[in-house]
């Protein structure tokens, strides 16, 4: 149940960040550029990411994970 929560809340962050560069923009081009952008990146690293959490504690791994992805949200937040 928590990974549907942290899943749910990653997709609702990338429409967020997608939604305000169309608001600030007003260009629907930017704003699709951006999920694409997301995408591409996240089908990059997958592979990279198997491996790192088959070499280690996975408990670990993903507490790492969670802090780093949150000092992002805090860092963008802070910006905008």
């Amino acid at each position: 149940m928590n990974r549907s929560i942290l899943s749910a809340g990653d997709y609702i962050y990338l429409f967020a960040v997608s939604y305000f560069i169309l608001y600030e923009t007003g260009s629907a081009f930017y704003f699709s550029i951006n999920l694409a952008i997301s995408v591409v990146i996240s089908l990059i690293l997958l592979p990279f990411a198997e491996v790192i959490s088959d070499l280690g504690n996975k408990r670990k791994t993903i507490i790492i994970g969670e802090r780093l992805f949150a000092c992002v949200i805090i860092g963008l937040f802070v910006y905008i």
